[in-house]
C-alpha cells in the first residue's frame, strides 16, 4: 500500500506520514464487504477534498483474488487492486474524474483512458495491466493544487 501514496508522493509536494492514532489521520484506508447496488464497486473514497476515508471492498475482489491472507498483499503494481487503490487515494488528496466537455470541462475523450490518467472511470482493467503512477493528466490535477515537485 506505501508504494501506491509513495507513487502520489513522488510526482507532487505532498508528503503522506503513517499514524496510528486515528484522530490524526487525513486519509484512512480500510477495507469492508460492500452490499447491495454498491457490491460491484471494488472500493470508494467519501469525504472532502482533504481528508477521506478510502475502503476497499472485498466482496469485489472475493474469491478472485482474496485467499485468506492479508489484503495489503495484494496491492503490488500492475493488479486491478493497486490501480483502484490508486485512484481512490488521487480522490483522497483532492483529483476529480476527468471532465469532458459535456459534464462542463475541456478534455478531450481521447485522453479519458489509461495510460493518460489513472482517474478515468471509463476504462476496464485486468491483472497484470495497470498504471504504476500518476499518468500526464493527473499531474495536471496534482500542479493545479499542490505544485510539481
Amino acid at each position: 500500500m506505501a508504494n501506491v501514496f509513495g507513487a502520489w508522493q513522488r510526482y507532487a509536494r505532498i508528503s503522506f506520514v503513517e499514524v496510528t492514532d486515528m484522530a490524526q489521520a487525513d486519509i484512512r484506508v480500510g477495507a469492508a464487504q460492500f452490499n447491495g447496488t454498491a457490491a460491484n464497486i471494488p472500493s470508494v473514497s467519501y469525504g472532502d477534498r482533504f481528508g477521506s476515508d478510502v475502503y476497499v471492498n472485498l466482496g469485489f475482489y472475493n474469491p478472485r483474488t482474496i485467499d485468506g491472507s492479508s489484503i495489503v498483499d495484494h496491492f503490488s503494481p500492475g493488479r486491478r487492486e493497486t490501480h483502484d487503490l490508486m485512484h481512490e487515494v488521487g480522490h483522497a488528496i483532492g483529483i476529480q474524474h476527468p471532465a469532458l466537455p459535456q459534464d462542463g470541462g475541456t478534455l478531450e475523450a481521447r485522453f479519458n483512458h489509461m495510460p493518460f490518467t489513472v482517474m478515468t472511470n471509463f476504462s476496464p482493467l485486468t491483472d497484470g495491466f495497470g498504471p504504476t503512477a500518476p499518468s500526464i493528466m493527473d499531474m495536471v490535477g496534482l500542479e493545479a493544487i499542490y505544485g510539481l515537485r
